[in-house]
């Protein structure tokens, strides 16, 4: 049944009759989608960190520690200096996870309640699209990957945390 749903939704964004300013907007309305869940994924490290009463902002290209690749950190968040001695590796790991826990689903309720909007079809369109490319997107997170530090990497290892002061 979903299968069907999503050749349809690639024939509406290919049909000759759906028109490109449509296709266009579809693709907007994905990026918002995705960009929205990328700030909730840092909300969710965020809310489990105050959980705990350590304090930390959100921010733009909040770099990993000694990574290169600090550009793939879009948003993130950086803990205060001051509350790092609260920081236990269970803990760590439990702020680590709390993001990607996020993920999932935020991107199903996309996938599954885009063509539940009201109104044109390019805005359903498109929150099912930003949702189906999330979700696809959302395993390079939990995978972990040392070279760029990600939330699965911190779970399996909370000291590299440590780096990122």
């Amino acid at each position: 049944m979903i299968i069907e749903e999503y050749v349809a939704i690639a024939r509406a964004l290919t049909n000759p009759i759906f028109p490109v300013s449509s296709t266009l907007a579809a693709f907007a309305v994905a990026a918002v989608v995705v960009t929205t869940t990328v700030c909730l994924h840092e909300v969710g490290h965020w809310g489990a960190a105050r959980i705990f009463g350590i304090r930390g902002n959100i921010g733009f290209f909040v770099r990993r520690g000694t990574s290169k690749y600090w550009f793939l950190s879009v948003f993130g968040v950086r803990y205060h200096d001051s509350d790092f001695h609260k920081m236990t590796p269970a803990r760590i790991r439990w702020f680590a996870a709390a993001g990607p826990l996020v993920d999932v689903p935020l991107s199903l309720l996309c996938l599954y309640g885009g063509h539940l909007f009201a109104g044109p079809s390019w805005v359903g369109i498109g929150v099912t699209l930003g949702g189906a490319l999330y979700l696809a997107l959302t395993p390079l997170n939990w995978f972990p990957i040392r070279a760029i530090r990600n939330d699965g990497y911190i779970v399996l290892r909370p000291q590299a945390i440590s780096d990122q002061r």
